[in-house]
């Protein structure tokens, strides 16, 4: 006989107990790291046994979890506006989630699972030897892929990820995603297939953190010193609009179970997808196939997914993840017959609205659109026109959102009409499709993938809407949503005018909704996908191989598009913060001596500073590094690598000193000394290094060269 309440108030009790004597005494950093992953699974488990409570474990967590992260989201986010955040109450708002969590598991009205499944199990069996063999092998092969990432990882600036040496990890992966698409297929052992693809899109994130151990991207590094700012001085000002639940949620976990934000804010986004995306889809797909082979089968399809989105740990991409959880997860509401209650989905929808708006209004009307059923309604006319108004305002909100942003800028309109024509409107789409030949036939095969993965996944999902009747009402909701935000990107594309952003910014917030509606559309994908797989292995040894190994080449090439290249194909333009960014910023602080001074960089040295130095000063509400690159700042940078003089230096100690002069809150000094940083990389560097020694009042060399910085005196007159 089992006590259950038994068993998990002691599981309780010891948790809480671990975790007390980690809060405040201590531990090893590794202890910290796993008792936030138990305490997330362990509350999505308790959740989840009232949200999904037929089915199984692994599933229920999954859904649990779901729910469990938007209300920490949520309640974080609430928390954040109202008060500081200190160490004792993220320790007591995780001591007192797990017994309010198991007691929201007692008595909250079931979930939007209500009716036995049977999903998960199997007809009991020994796995067979060769199974237990190739999961072997793709643990083997996976540990193989990190020990060589690893070997490989550089802090010098590199335009380029992937390197001769890192062909012996592309290849492991690929190895592995063969192990793990077989298991799949098989569909037989699902606890232990659905893990092993957690380890391959664990491998697939977090390649990026292994290889560039600085940090990856731009962007991580400013949310990173927010999440360090807010943890020293329990808030900051002035608080975003959004973010708020992104923030809260990274604070809390830091400080309760003592793991630093450089550590944490890298791994949180791969480890949390890794947790919920197989589960969910399983869970969503099994809802929709009558055969349970190609729901299983179907999970592999998340390889081929624009991961890329979900690779820096940012709000954006969190919001993303939620968008893509709450799209799987709500399908078995779309789909079963046992009239479910889906509003408890409005809990990560919700949350993605409180942490960015690109993700969490779509994700919304996801939600909105689902709960309208007309089948479902005692007034289906009233909830048809409701779905109509829902639609037709979607297609045009984020538009407007950007022109009433211009308008109470008072920047403009914002809108051009002129270029909503036929077109500028086909142009804008980029139809066709990449084909190019470079003679190199694992390279083509890569990019004839990454280029058209996405196009191929709407594609697939929009005709398997028209296509397979029985499915429609559980892929509506999803296809709507897709098409709102591609008529969105079609007007950001073209109508709305984003000329205060620098060249390549001016087309990212348009960029930023395609992967979402890949995101809301990918169950039709994931389902016809399976379906396939699994007739595929009815045609013969040669089909049935051949399917895996397409389907594990295609994620082997999504891995290597997936981060920076320089090949036959593409230049690599963009390079990665590196020491030597580090170095030179450390180097100009001590050049400063401890006075007011400027900085133009580029945007790695940018990054590099506030990796260092947090947003330690600001002249009203200037950054002394150019950030962000729209920047005035950053625009007198570009002048002063042009054309190198000293009047662009006294140009910008004018600027930071007339911001800080119009803001009442600024305690600034006026600038003394600017700083220009040139990067060796950077175009004609040779050319500015010597302009500039013949300017600059003095000038020194970090890293035989690497960086070239120059010191602006704005005290002394200038020599004649």
């Amino acid at each position: 006989m089992r006590f259950p309440h038994v068993e998990r108030t002691i599981i309780s009790v010891v948790f809480l107990g671990v975790f007390l004597i980690n809060a405040f005494y201590g531990g090893p950093l590794a202890l910290g790291a796993v008792l936030a992953c138990v305490w997330l699974l362990a509350m999505g488990w308790l959740l989840g046994t009232r949200v999904a409570p037929e089915e199984s474990p692994l599933l229920r967590t999954g859904a649990g979890m779901l729910i469990t992260l938007g209300g920490i989201l949520i309640i974080g986010a609430a928390w954040y506006y109202l008060f500081p955040f200190t160490k004792d109450m993220a320790i007591g708002f995780v001591a007192l989630s797990v017994p309010l969590t198991a007691l929201l598991a007692r008595n909250v009205p079931r979930g939007f699972i209500a009716r036995r499944h049977d999903r998960m199990p199997a007809s009991a069996h020994r796995v067979p030897g060769p199974v237990l063999l190739v999961s072997a092998g793709v643990m083997a092969a996976l540990a193989f892929t990190f020990h060589t990432l690893a070997a490989l990882a550089t802090a010098e600036s590199v335009r380029t990820a992937w390197t001769a040496g890192t062909a012996g990890a592309l290849a492991a992966f690929f190895l592995a995603s063969i192990g793990v698409v077989t298991l799949l297929v098989r569909g037989r052992e699902k606890w232990m297939s659905l893990m092993l693809l957690s380890g391959l899109i664990v491998t697939v994130l977090g390649a990026g953190i292994i290889l560039f151990p600085i940090g990856y991207g731009f962007d991580p590094f400013l949310h990173r010193a927010t999440v360090t700012h807010i943890i020293d001085h329990g808030t900051i000002s002035p608080k975003p609009l959004y973010y708020a639940g992104a923030y809260a949620f990274e604070t809390i976990i830091s400080m309760a179970f003592r793991v630093p934000v450089d550590v944490l804010d890298p791994w949180l986004l791969p480890i949390l997808a890794a947790l919920l995306l197989p589960a969910l889809a399983y869970l969503g797909l099994s809802h929709i196939l009558p055969d349970r082979r190609a729901a299983m089968a179907g999970t592999a399809g998340l390889l081929l997914l624009p991961f890329v989105t979900l690779i820096p740990t940012t709000p954006q991409g969190i919001a993303n993840l939620l968008a893509l959880a709450t799209v799987l997860a709500s399908l078995p509401a779309l789909a079963g017959k046992e009239r479910p209650r889906p509003f408890m989905l409005l809990i990560p929808a919700v949350a993605a609205c409180a942490i960015h708006p690109i993700a969490g209004i779509p994700t919304l009307l996801y939600v909105c659109i689902l709960l309208s059923d007309p089948t479902r309604s005692r007034t289906p006319r009233l909830a048809q026109a409701f779905r109509i108004v829902i639609i037709v305002t979607g297609a045009m909100l984020l538009p407007a959102s950007f022109i009433a942003n211009a308008l109470l800028a008072h920047t403009g309109t914002g809108l051009d009409l002129s270029r909503l024509n036929p077109t500028t409107l086909i142009a804008s789409l980029n139809l066709g499709l990449f084909l190019k030949n470079g003679f190199r036939p694992l390279l083509d095969a890569a990019y004839l993938v990454g280029k058209n993965m996405v196009p191929l996944i709407l594609c697939a999902a929009f005709v398997t809407f028209v296509v397979k009747k029985p499915w429609r009402r559980a892929l509506f909701p999803g296809i709507a949503v897709a098409g709102i935000l591609l008529v969105n990107y079609l007007l950001l594309s073209t109508a709305v005018d984003f000329s205060f952003l620098i060249d390549y910014e001016r087309q990212n917030y348009a960029q930023r909704l395609i992967p979402l509606a890949v995101f809301f559309a990918a169950p039709g994908f994931l389902a016809i996908l399976g379906t396939l797989l699994v007739r595929a292995q009815h045609r013969g040894l040669l089909m049935r191989i051949g399917s895996i190994v397409l389907i594990a080449g295609a994620a082997t090439s999504l891995l290597y598009m997936a981060y920076p290249r320089n090949d036959a194909h593409e230049r690599g333009r963009a390079f990665n913060t590196s020491q030597s960014d580090v170095n030179a910023v450390y180097e100009i602080d001590r050049a400063a001596g401890g006075r007011p001074y400027a900085v133009l960089a580029n945007q790695t040295v940018s990054a590099a500073a506030v990796r260092t130095l947090g947003f330690t000063r600001y002249y009203g509400d200037a950054f002394f590094y150019p950030i962000p690159t729209g920047g005035e700042l950053y625009s007198l940078f570009l002048k002063m690598n042009d054309a190198p003089s000293r009047e662009i230096a006294e140009e910008a100690a004018k600027l930071l000193n007339a911001q800080c002069d119009a803001s009442p809150t600024c305690v600034q000094s006026p600038v003394e000394f600017v700083f220009s940083a040139v990067n060796e990389y950077w175009w004609q560097s040779n050319r500015i290094v010597e302009t500039s020694k013949n300017i600059a009042d003095d000038w020194f060399a970090i890293d035989n060269g690497a960086i070239t910085v120059f010191r602006f005196d704005m005290t002394t007159p200038r020599s004649q």
